[in-house]
């Protein structure tokens, strides 16, 4: 069979769809999976070392105000569903595939039109701005939350099943801890802000474990500074004397692993983060970036508050007493600590693979 996976703009785009590249592949030996994106968009970067053919149409977003580059993006849209039908037909695909980014929505239509169905897959509290647009030429809508229903003009069309996530997070949280040598009574914070670092979390972390957290005998700290970020802080631990249990790190490898073994972590809220989390069934305090497309991660943060899974606090209002006031709560009660674990774990879905490849198959079956 051949699978054509349509993603691009964002790693949130990419990053799922090469997971369920991944899981295709374990399951159909005989599998062609190709990748079309655009020109200039990140899928470029990022698909180099995964040995899949990129395939690209032009097509780009539009800014919010009149500009000659939205001119630009008019032509490319209007364009696009044609350059992409061409490169269907090219490749004859059993299905088409989109997790979001720009180039899905064009991928979706042609598609459509040729009758080869189409899969999307949204991993956001919110539907993105593509998988609205596309939904109508979708045959299946796979979601990540339940809630994303409620946005979907065709919420028939949706089944939840998950979000595919990096291997690692099925160590049990015993196992974790003894590996990092953790006693019970040992209490690990996890903190990061992303690959590239966030500075609101960088300064709050960092100023509370050298006013507050370094005098808490039994903390524990691994805090990932991002690589962006990293030489600002470079020798932050030594100009603030913090003792030799917080690890300050420009990246972290092991997340998996510490994810499943902290009390307590700090993080932002992309999706494929609070999937991790829910598999970890981590005791979370989310800042969700507020710079992303359509505030998604204000979005996924919220839908787990109002379960009671994780503690959100706004970038836009975050203060030393507000951001410290969040992290004692945690401290000093380890139950409420296990009702957010508890609570969280409602969002993961052991069997997402599974259901994933299901889903992806049957529509398969059912076109030939």
């Amino acid at each position: 069979m051949k699978y054509l996976f349509a993603a691009g703009g964002t790693a949130g785009h990419i990053n799922p769809a090469v997971s369920i590249a991944e899981i295709i592949k374990k399951r159909d030996r005989k599998a062609e999976i190709f990748f079309l994106g655009s020109l200039h968009g990140i899928e470029n970067k990022l698909l180099k070392s995964s040995g899949y053919p990129l395939y690209r149409i032009a097509i780009q977003g539009f800014e919010r105000r009149f500009s000659l580059k939205n001119i630009r993006s008019l032509y490319y849209a209007l364009c696009a569903p044609s350059r992409a039908k061409q490169i269907i037909k090219k490749l004859s695909p059993s299905v088409v595939i989109g997790t979001g980014g720009y180039v899905s929505w064009p991928a979706a239509v042609a598609a459509h039109a040729l009758n080869i169905p189409v899969v999307l897959h949204e991993s956001n509290a919110y539907p993105g701005l593509s998988v609205r647009m596309a939904e109508k030429s979708a045959d299946k809508i796979l979601l990540n939350f339940e809630e994303a229903k409620r946005y979907l003009k065709m919420p028939k069309k949706a089944v939840t099943v998950g979000n595919p996530i990096r291997s690692g997070f099925t160590e049990t949280r015993a196992s974790a801890r003894r590996r990092l040598g953790l006693r019970d009574s040992d209490l690990l914070l996890l903190s990061f802000g992303g690959s590239l670092g966030a500075s609101v979390i960088n300064e709050a972390m960092l100023s509370w474990l050298s006013e507050t957290g370094k005098n808490i005998e039994n903390l524990y700290c691994v805090h990932g500074l991002g690589l962006n970020e990293s030489e600002k802080y470079a020798d932050y631990a030594k100009r603030h004397a913090l003792p030799k249990r917080f690890h300050i790190l420009p990246y972290i490898d092991s997340i998996s692993t510490l994810m499943r073994a902290a009390d307590i972590t700090v993080s932002r809220a992309g999706a494929s983060t609070v999937s991790e989390l829910a598999a970890s069934r981590a005791a979370a305090i989310l800042i969700p970036s507020p710079y992303v497309a359509e505030d998604h991660q204000t979005k996924n943060a919220t839908a787990l508050e109002k379960k009671r899974a994780a503690i959100l606090l706004s970038e836009k209002t975050l203060t030393k007493q507000t951001f410290s006031d969040a992290l004692q709560v945690l401290i000093d009660s380890p139950e409420r600590r296990e009702e957010l674990r508890k609570n969280i774990a409602e969002f993961y879905f052991p069997e997402t693979d599974a259901f994933i490849y299901r889903e992806i198959a049957s529509l398969i079956m059912n076109n030939l």
